[in-house]
């Protein structure tokens, strides 16, 4: 993408979690978008966090119950465990 907020047409959206963050898998650019209250977003939205260096990031949800951010990072032919979106550092852990 030409910007940080451009996804590329190789995304895919895993749904909303149950605080209304959005997560979107940008494989085109190899990164995680999560945005913010969706509902109210509006349709030019910023992502609230991104998070790079991934590598053909191809799936990802949130866990309902731990509200852990899981990545299905393809390139890597690995799955990658973040913590929930308040306990978020950049670390996958």
């Amino acid at each position: 993408g030409e910007g940080d907020a451009i996804v590329n047409v190789q995304a895919v959206v895993a749904g909303v979690d149950v605080d209304d963050r959005l997560y979107v898998a940008d494989s085109g650019n190899n990164r995680l978008h999560i945005y913010n209250r969706v509902p109210l977003a509006g349709t030019d939205a910023a992502p609230a966090l991104t998070i790079g260096n991934l590598n053909i990031p191809v799936g990802v949800t949130a866990d309902p119950r731990t509200a852990e951010i899981w990545i299905a990072n393809s390139g890597s032919n690995q799955a990658i465990r973040f913590p929930s979106f308040a306990n978020l550092s950049i670390n996958p852990t």
